[in-house]
């Protein structure tokens, strides 16, 4: 099944699909011990479908990513890898696509566990619901502020990370990540400016203010009213 997501004669990535797809029922009927050696390895080669443009490879990617965290509980180099994910997920929820945000509600919350974070983990569980809708803005805000709390020696990494996201191919996970880096930067205590590049930071803002999508370039601005 984890060979098929390779499969390079696949031009309509319909092979990449059903491996993904049947891998993800396959796991409802596996032991933890049988998985447990496989689970990073198969969360590396589901990573970069996360951003495919093909809505169901992106759907069914995000899908077995939640499927497999079962199975990393527990395991430190499976929280890593949870964390490397974490913003794509976030990004997402507001994907255009209405079953890729399902699949993001769903994968964030059976992975809450894992993240480890009691804050993450309750408002993960609490507030997305696959049939509830979220305040988005509220729920960065909200995120940022427990990030901040429970992982100041990650702030580096998740805010390049976001930075990324800057030229995602949709404008609503660009307006999300200036967001993000807007809240962020608002809620961030001085001591911890250090972790934080501004150059790109500032670099990245100012060229979504020149965004095709007017949201974006709202959003652009809103996050550098942020900066202080």
């Amino acid at each position: 099944m984890s060979s098929g997501m390779e499969e390079k004669d696949d031009p309509g990535k319909r092979i990449t699909l059903e491996a993904m797809s049947g891998l993800s029922k396959v796991l409802l009927y596996l032991d933890k011990k049988n998985v447990q050696l496989l689970v990073v390895y198969i969360f590396m080669k589901i990573k970069p479908f996360l951003e495919s443009e093909n809505d169901e490879i992106r759907c069914a990617s995000i899908m077995l990513l939640g499927n497999l965290s079962k199975f990393g509980s527990g395991e430190p180099v499976f929280k890593d890898q949870i964390h490397n994910v974490l913003v794509s997920l976030l990004l997402h929820l507001s994907d255009p696509n209405l079953q890729v945000v399902k699949a993001c509600k769903y994968a964030m919350r059976v992975c809450a566990p894992v993240v480890g974070s009691e804050l993450i983990t309750t408002m993960f569980q609490n507030h997305l619901h696959e049939d509830k809708s979220l305040h988005y803005g509220e729920f960065i805000n909200d995120l940022t502020k427990y990030l901040i709390q429970d992982f100041p020696g990650m702030l580096n990494f998740y805010h390049i990370t976001v930075i990324q996201f800057f030229k995602s191919n949709w404008a609503e996970v660009r307006a999300g990540a200036a967001m993000f880096i807007g809240f962020l930067l608002g809620n961030l205590p001085e001591e911890l400016f250090s972790h934080i590049n501004m150059g790109s930071v500032t670099k990245g803002l100012v060229m979504l203010l020149q965004d095709p999508d007017p949201v974006v370039r709202v959003k652009a601005a809103e996050a550098m009213g942020h900066f202080h």
